[in-house]
């Protein structure tokens, strides 16, 4: 999320250790098996690229506003 007080909540919510307020920052995290990408529109295009482009395993879902 790029607003750290929000991923920080939502983090803590459901147990998480990291949260990263930049994607390419996840991506390159050696400590991330998979990454599954759900941003919104305007960055969705970006982050699906940049996954793809990493020997990570990745999945993702169409925002809802290009269906």
């Amino acid at each position: 999320d790029t607003k750290p007080n929000m991923a920080k909540e939502i983090a803590d919510e459901f147990d998480v250790a990291r949260t990263y307020t930049d994607a390419a920052a996840l991506i390159d995290d050696p400590q991330v098996n998979a990454i599954v990408i759900v941003t919104p529109t305007h960055v969705h295009r970006d982050h699906v690229i940049a996954a793809a482009a990493s020997p990570k395993r990745s999945a993702y879902r169409w925002p809802k506003s290009a269906r």
